[in-house]
């Protein structure tokens, strides 16, 4: 089985080069990573644009697991903070860089010790800051939640949505029968805008 989709550029990236993969594999995800793999043994333009999306990805789902961990009350360790300084901003100028000494280094520590704070708990929740970046709950300050609150708000009216289409989907369809052979594409249509249109 194989898929298609309309054609867009024609020159190839690494999301280009799986998204072609995916519909070559009739978008089998894990029949895709094995051509994607593949492609990339032969395409070593596409190794740097690889290992910075397969770095984010594994970083995201420490990051994910993290959050999922803390929010059912595990210990996941502490981070330290140093809070922002209040001095008024100094003129631009530009300092040569000087290696730090072993005491230079140590007094700098200390300080960050007495002028910072230990996150542990809930508040290392890692929240979206809304400008591609993220925040922790405890270095959040109110106003930075609103990204995250819409966010979650949204997801949930969402998902709710989601599953009353899928259940109407279900019900509607025959048994043991696959669902394009049950229900015309036409009706799944209907359904899903009846599920949007609901309340939540």
């Amino acid at each position: 089985m194989t898929a298609t989709r309309p054609q867009g550029a024609r020159s190839e990236n690494l999301h280009s080069t799986c998204l072609r993969m995916y519909d070559e594999a009739g978008r089998d995800s894990g029949k895709a990573i094995e051509l994607v793999i593949a492609q990339l043994r032969k395409r070593p333009a596409l190794h740097e644009e690889a290992w910075r999306e397969a770095a984010a990805a594994i970083v995201g789902a420490i990051s994910r697991s993290d959050r999922q961990r803390v929010l059912r009350g595990e210990d996941i360790g502490s981070v330290q903070i140093v809070d922002e300084a209040a001095n008024d901003p100094l003129p631009s100028t530009v300092v040569p860089f000087v290696e730090q000494s072993a005491a230079s280094k140590a007094a700098s520590n200390a300080r960050a010790r007495r002028f910072g704070a230990v996150l542990t708990g809930l508040y290392l929740t890692k929240f979206k800051d809304g400008q591609g970046g993220e925040v922790l709950l405890g270095q959040a300050k109110p106003e930075e939640l609103a990204p995250a609150i819409a966010h979650y708000l949204g997801q949930g009216a969402t998902m709710v949505r989601t599953g009353r289409w899928l259940s109407a989907i279900a019900s509607a369809a025959k048994p043991g029968v696959p669902i394009h052979k049950s229900l015309s594409l036409k009706r799944i249509e209907e359904l899903q805008r009846k599920a949007l249109a609901s309340e939540v």
